[in-house]
């Protein structure tokens, strides 16, 4: 990768996002401009590749793209994977164990980008709510979702992604029983954008965070320029963490705003983009 002025390494949902889940043109264009004025733009997000690319294939210049938290590393707008994180089985079996003990099978298991992007699921045990919940992932989704029986007929595969959905209550105490049986995976909770009242938590490899991947990247394409990073929620921390500059959302967790050196307006309101002016005028670039 050439020699850049600056990196912009961003989430896309609540970032860049309008109430339509889209980057608007306003902000695209924008970005497309960051990139003119010798800017590498990393773009790293929880989404699945097909929900991802919704938004990002209006960009026709070079950027790296994270997907589902940094399982999958492609540069674009090729789709050529350089890098997975994937999970093994093990952490499937370990979940369904616990789910089996409270009488559900609410969680939905990633196939990934090569695959489609579709989902594995257990039909049976989930509730009517979360069925409609399913249905409208499926309408996000590139390829018909499957239904099994078990979840042992996933074993000997791998995995970039694992899903919960519930209040967030009950994936902080799921999250303590997984930690507590030994699961080393990462595990973020999120609000989810197509159910508002819900949280998800999201498990993926122990190496699959956002901030670990901007590492990873800046390695690998020996980036030594400063960086701007922008997020909204909890799975964006570890990658403030590692910006020169870092930009959190108004609409934002309250615990990301701790690492943030400007606070922008929220999405809806295009606020990435004055927030990225003020970033340059503090990097004087």
């Amino acid at each position: 990768m050439k020699k850049c002025k600056a990196v912009f390494a961003s989430d896309i949902d609540n970032t860049l996002t309008d109430a339509r889940h889209l980057i608007p043109d306003e902000v695209a264009n924008y970005i497309t401009n960051l990139h003119k004025d010798g800017f590498t733009v990393i773009f790293l997000t929880g989404r699945t590749f097909s929900f991802a690319y919704q938004s990002l294939e209006k960009f026709e210049f070079p950027y790296l793209l994270a997907v589902q938290n940094g399982a999958d590393l492609l540069e674009m707008p090729e789709k050529k994977i350089c890098h997975q994180n994937y999970l093994d089985y093990s952490v499937v079996e370990a979940l369904s164990r616990v789910y089996e003990e409270i009488g559900s099978d609410e969680f939905i298991v990633y196939a990934g980008f090569e695959k489609g992007d579709f989902c594995y699921y257990l039909k049976k045990n989930c509730s009517p709510k979360r069925l409609a919940y399913f249905e409208k992932l499926k309408k996000i989704a590139a390829a018909e979702w499957q239904e099994i029986e078990a979840w042992d007929e996933l074993k000997g595969m791998s995995f970039p992604l694992i899903k919960c959905v519930a209040k967030e209550r009950t994936l902080l105490a799921l999250r303590e029983v997984l930690y507590e049986r030994g699961v080393t995976a990462e595990m973020s909770i999120i609000r989810d954008v197509i159910d508002t009242e819900m949280h998800l938590l999201l498990i993926t490899h122990g190496e699959a965070n956002k901030g670990k991947m901007l590492d990873q990247i800046k390695e690998k394409y020996e980036l030594t320029s400063p960086v701007i990073a922008a997020g909204d929620d909890n799975n964006d921390i570890e990658l403030l963490k590692r910006a020169d500059v870092a930009i959190a959302m108004g609409d934002g967790s309250l615990e990301l705003m701790k690492f943030a050196t400007i606070i922008g307006k929220p999405s809806r309101e295009f606020g990435i983009m004055k927030a990225l002016d003020e970033a340059r005028d503090k990097l004087k670039i």
